[in-house]
């Protein structure tokens, strides 16, 4: 059984990426909580970070698409773990990815 794990905003980020500094055992851990399903717990200050670096295009917005999406399809498992406590956080990213096409 897959534990849950924590990310911080560059493990996220760099597992949303498909980037080559994720360890890959952090890449290993990523997919299986993702396929288990098991939480991933992100902090709001993480989220706050990655909707300001979508929102500056210093991040791929499909990175944010991708985290957006797995919010959605699964509320409180999977990638987007405890994140019902901080949805509202989340409003500026969805308004940020509609203005961006």
């Amino acid at each position: 059984m897959t534990r849950p794990i924590a990310a911080d905003t560059h493990a996220i980020l760099w597992y949303l990426t498909g980037a080559p500094r994720l360890s890959a055992i952090a890449k290993a851990a990523f997919d299986d909580a993702v396929e288990a399903p098991q939480d991933i717990y992100i902090s709001a200050m993480s989220m706050v970070e990655l909707v300001y670096l979508t929102e500056r295009s210093r991040i791929p917005l499909a990175a944010g698409r991708r985290l957006w999406g797995q919010i959605h399809e699964s509320p409180g498992r999977g990638l987007a773990g405890q994140l019902d406590l901080h949805r509202q956080i989340f409003q500026p990213l969805e308004a940020v990815l509609d203005q961006t096409g």
